[in-house]
């Protein structure tokens, strides 16, 4: 788990560590001795969640090129890779397409040739 997301929130919604310990229901000695071990328990992540509308995966990432990212980005990032390259060989194709219709109709009447 990445707890500096934890705190990344915290510093971009304005809440104190008091704040947030009191909104998961912890007391200020216990949310800063949870941050300082590293140690949470699922039903504070939960709240946590809850409180900042996020899910829980987004606390849970993985290091590529020195930046944090989640399995799901990187599948989906994977995904639309595949998608640009399909949609590129289809304006290749469209393109050719209407080349070789341009060629058949004529410019004067508009006619099939």
């Amino acid at each position: 788990m990445d707890y500096s997301k934890i705190r990344l929130l915290m510093v971009q919604r304005n809440f104190s560590a008091r704040k947030l310990a009191r909104e998961i229901g912890m007391s200020d000695v216990g949310f800063n001795t949870m941050m300082e071990k590293q140690t949470m328990k699922v039903e504070y992540l939960e709240r946590l969640c809850d409180v900042f509308n996020v899910s829980v995966s987004y606390f849970f990432g993985e290091e590529e090129n020195g930046r944090k990212t989640c399995r799901e980005c990187h599948k989906k990032d994977a995904k639309l890779e595949l998608l640009k390259e399909l949609l590129d060989e289809k304006e290749k194709e469209i393109a050719r397409l209407n080349q070789e219709l341009g060629r058949k109709v004529g410019t004067e009447d508009g006619k099939v040739a």
